[in-house]
C-alpha cells in the first residue's frame, strides 16, 4: 500500500475516547484517518477486529453504518460523540449528566479523555478509599484535569477548601466550570506542580508522535516543538498561595511528574500532608514509582492500592 492509494473503503466509527473515520486499503491494512495511527483488519458479518500497530487489539460492530467499538451500546455515552435524527447524524460536543443522589451537574466534553476520566472518578471510584478520613478541611488536587476528583471530595467533605492545580488551559477552565457549584472554596491555579517555581514545556504528543489525549499532557524542563510554556510552582508555593499550613488530603495525578515532586527541590511539606493519594507512571516516565515510595517511606505507610492509585497516611495520624 502507497499512501497515494485511495482507500477501497472508509467507515465512521465510536471510540469511548474519539469519533473518527478509518480507512481500509487492500491487503488488511487500516489507517486512522484523524489520528493516523495504522494496523491490520478482518471484517466479517458487520464485525471488524483490528490489530494497531501502537495500541493493541481492537473489535468494533456495526450500527447502522457506523462501526462502534465492541462493547459501546448505541445509547452509551461514549457514543454520543453522534446524535441520530431521522436518519440524520448530528454531531455533539458534550452533556451534562447529575451524579445520583446528589443532584450535582458535571459536563463531559464529548471525544474526549473525559469519559474515562468520568468512569475511573464516579464510576470505578478509584479514590474511595475505607481508609480516608472521617473529616477533612484542605484538600490540594494536582493534575485536576477537568475537576471531577475536586467534586468528589468536595461532596464527601463539605467544609474543606480545596486547590485545584491544572497546567492544560482547556482542562482547567473545563474544570472552574464543573466546580463552580461548590462556591468560593475552590480555587484554581493554571500551573504545572515542579521542583521550582518558573516555567516549563507542556508537552502533548509522545516521542512516538501519538497524542498524549487530554488527560495524559506531560511537562518537561526542556523545550519541546511546538509545546506550549506554562508556569511551574512547587507544593511549597502552592500552599503559600492556599493559605494552608497543612493538607489533610492530596491527590497527585501529574503524568510523570512525580518525579520531580518527590525527588528534586524541597520536600519538607511532607511533613504537613496528612493522606496521599497518587497515581505513578512508569510506563513513560521510568523511576516514578520508586521516586515516590523512596520519599515516602519514613512518614508515611502505604496502605492498599485503590485501582491505579498508591494511598499513603502520615503515621502519627493513625
Amino acid at each position: 500500500m502507497t499512501q497515494k492509494q485511495p482507500p477501497l473503503r472508509t467507515l465512521r466509527a465510536l471510540h469511548p475516547n474519539w469519533t473518527g473515520h478509518l480507512d481500509l486499503y487492500p491487503d488488511g491494512i487500516v489507517v486512522h484517518r484523524e489520528h493516523g495511527d495504522r494496523g491490520t483488519y478482518t471484517l466479517d458479518d458487520g464485525i471488524m477486529a483490528i490489530e494497531w500497530n501502537r495500541h493493541g487489539a481492537d473489535r468494533y460492530v456495526a450500527h447502522g453504518d457506523i462501526y462502534m467499538q465492541h462493547g459501546i451500546e448505541p445509547v452509551d455515552l461514549g457514543a454520543l460523540n453522534w446524535v441520530s435524527l431521522r436518519k440524520e447524524l448530528f454531531r455533539a460536543s458534550g452533556l451534562r449528566v447529575r451524579l445520583p443522589g446528589t443532584g450535582y451537574e458535571v459536563a463531559i466534553r464529548l471525544g474526549t479523555t473525559d469519559m474515562a476520566v468520568f468512569e475511573q472518578v464516579f464510576v470505578a471510584r478509584e479514590y474511595e478509599s475505607a481508609a480516608l478520613p472521617s473529616s477533612a478541611r484542605t484538600i490540594i488536587d494536582l493534575g485536576a484535569n477537568v475537576g471531577y476528583a475536586s467534586i468528589y471530595f468536595g461532596l464527601r467533605y463539605p467544609e474543606a477548601s480545596i486547590t485545584m492545580v491544572e497546567p492544560d488551559r482547556a482542562n482547567l477552565d473545563a474544570a472552574i466550570e464543573n466546580t463552580r457549584a461548590l462556591g468560593p472554596r475552590v480555587t484554581a491555579h493554571h500551573a504545572a506542580i515542579w521542583s521550582d517555581d518558573g516555567v516549563v514545556s507542556l508537552r502533548r504528543q509522545g516521542e512516538d508522535g501519538a497524542s498524549l489525549e487530554s488527560w495524559g499532557f506531560q511537562t518537561s524542563r526542556n523545550a519541546v516543538p511546538d509545546g506550549e510554556v506554562v508556569p511551574s510552582m512547587t507544593m511549597s508555593s502552592i500552599m503559600r498561595a492556599s493559605g494552608c499550613a497543612e493538607v489533610d488530603i492530596l491527590k497527585v495525578d501529574i503524568e510523570g511528574a512525580e518525579i520531580e515532586l518527590m525527588s528534586d527541590g524541597d520536600t519538607g511539606w511532607l511533613s504537613a500532608v496528612g493522606m496521599i493519594i497518587v497515581e505513578t507512571h512508569d510506563r513513560f516516565r521510568p523511576g516514578s514509582d520508586a521516586a515516590v515510595r523512596g520519599a515516602l517511606a519514613t512518614l508515611f505507610e502505604e496502605l492498599p492500592p485503590q485501582g491505579e492509585n498508591l494511598i499513603f497516611r502520615r503515621k502519627e495520624r493513625r
